[in-house]
């Protein structure tokens, strides 16, 4: 989950999914990584994994939060850490 300590609106400046296979399994997992957070942009990277434990997904996206923004916090986690 992201949040902005502004609240104000936030875009996806740049998006690429990977899909790897389809599931077997009965449920599926996200668990997102912020690789950086910054003044204006963040950098994300989402892998989705399903219940047997094969890597079904990955996304990576660049996000930018407008209008007098400061900061882009996580909310379960630090940089580099997965939060699902």
């Amino acid at each position: 989950m992201l949040q902005h300590r502004a609240k104000s609106p936030t875009v996806s400046v740049d998006s690429s999914i990977s899909f790897f296979r389809s599931t077997q399994g009965a449920a599926l997992t996200a668990t997102a990584v912020c690789d950086k957070p910054g003044r204006h942009l963040g950098f994300y990277t989402v892998t989705v994994e399903d219940d047997l434990g094969k890597q079904i997904a990955k996304m990576t996206a660049t996000c930018y939060a407008s209008r007098g923004s400061s900061r882009f916090r996580e909310i379960g986690g630090r940089t580099g850490k997965p939060y699902a």
